[in-house]
């Protein structure tokens, strides 16, 4: 196995998770705070890999900080903390247990102590030395022109900005697809793999780590934490306690959270579907895969699991064509494999 192909097992993206004492059940009085450009501040604010990897076993050097690791865990998620290791096989974020080999970076390796119960034995991995500032005239240059201008050219800058640290998560491996006429229907042929460029995946899966690493530290600092997704946190009155947010907050500074919205009620059903009604009345629908069609017929009520909706479009292939069929959308449960 190279050293890509290694390093790539431990890079995944940002935690979308549902805190279980709360998950379907109507929640009241709350807010959401987003992270201001979560993966450029953490590209600015921690040290990366450089240099040649160096390769170990058992231990990894102590004068290379920074480090992926192949681990076998035996571990249990702590009841008061976030879901924030994710399981390599069904690619869901360990809520309940479980055991067996995963890959890690140094970052994760210590939010699975801070988060779980139980052990983790590293195995074997590659290590670096850590330098940080590495991106900061990049970002700085892309922060001020963002800041600066309007339109086109800003949204230009918020593109260099969030997507630099995904270039170097780049798969090598790529499968190029051609179309086919074949009786009558249009088919896509997929080609064999070819290598591509080769950029540095453990850049990219420490961008990640950080920031899953700012993400629970701002789930920490919530009174009333429900939900959150990536770069933010949704936090309701539970129990009789009001909501609480205690991380720093500005409007635009990085590395500080950002109040987004507020909302009388609320439901977290699973990842990315949910539902927030502010004081005005108006619905915040959030349900992956729902066209904007399908929602509405969506209501606070109806919003729940296994409840279907019309208004979705299906695609059918269809001799000379595609043929879009009325359908409906379903809020199923997550699936799960074991």
């Amino acid at each position: 196995m190279t050293a890509e192909s290694f390093c790539r097992k431990a890079y995944c993206g940002g935690i979308s998770w549902v805190n279980p004492d709360i998950k379907e059940k109507e929640v009241r009085h709350g807010f959401v705070y987003d992270y201001n450009s979560m993966y450029p501040s953490v590209m600015i604010a921690y040290p990366y890999p450089v240099g040649t990897p160096v390769r170990w076993y058992n231990t990894p050097p102590k004068q290379h900080p920074l480090f992926i690791a192949r681990a076998y865990v035996n571990i249990k998620r702590k009841p008061d903390k976030p879901a924030c290791i994710r399981d390599p096989y069904s690619k869901v974020w360990i809520e309940t247990e479980f055991e067996g080999e995963i890959h890690l970076t140094s970052t994760d390796v210590e939010l699975l102590q801070r988060c779980y119960y139980g052990t983790c034995e590293l195995l074997d991995g590659y290590s670096w030395e850590g330098e940080k500032g590495v991106f900061d005239e990049y970002i700085e240059h892309w922060s001020k022109v963002k800041q600066t201008t309007k339109g086109g050219e800003r949204q230009i800058a918020k593109l260099m900005l969030n997507s630099l640290y995904g270039k170097f998560g780049t798969n090598p491996m790529r499968a190029h697809k051609k179309p086919i006429w074949d009786k009558g229907f249009l088919q896509w042929e997929t080609g064999p793999p070819t290598e591509g460029k080769v950029f540095n995946v453990a850049v990219a899966a420490y961008v990640t780590s950080w920031a899953r690493k700012e993400l629970v530290d701002g789930i920490e600092s919530c009174q009333g934490f429900c939900y959150c997704d990536t770069d933010s946190v949704h936090v309701a009155s539970i129990d009789g306690k009001p909501a609480r947010f205690t991380g720093k907050v500005h409007a635009t500074k990085f590395g500080h959270w950002k109040l987004e919205n507020r909302f009388v009620r609320a439901k977290y059903l699973r990842q990315k579907t949910y539902i927030e009604e502010k004081s005005t009345g108006e619905l915040l629908i959030a349900a992956c895969g729902c066209p904007e069609r399908a929602k509405n017929y969506i209501t606070f009520d109806n919003f729940k699991m296994g409840a279907s909706f019309k208004g979705k479009l299906r695609p059918v292939m269809r001799p000379g064509g595609v043929e879009l069929v009325e359908s409906r959308f379903t809020i199923r449960a997550p699936f799960r494999s074991f």
